[in-house]
């Protein structure tokens, strides 16, 4: 599978990454590692204000800005992605 300009190396870096987030051993800090989305940006910082439920107020301003449709696209690549 083709990954655009991305090396071997940067993928072999990202899974080792991911593994040590989930032991809990190293907590990365940049988003590129991680694989952070605009999504997860979004309620990250909707949940630091106080939000009640950010997961749904982030789903309403991806809606009003990009279209319903354009929106359940983009969801629907997230969720094969992930």
């Amino acid at each position: 599978m083709w990954r655009g300009r991305r090396g071997v190396g940067m993928l072999v870096l990202r899974g080792l990454l991911r593994r040590l987030r989930r032991l809990s051993v190293v907590k990365v800090r940049y988003s590129f590692f991680v694989g952070m989305s605009k999504y997860d940006k979004l309620v990250k910082s909707l949940s630091a204000k106080g939000v009640r439920d950010p997961k749904a107020l982030a789903a309403s301003i991806g809606r009003k800005k990009l279209g319903k449709e354009e929106f359940q696209r983009r969801a629907a690549a997230g969720r094969r992605a992930a």
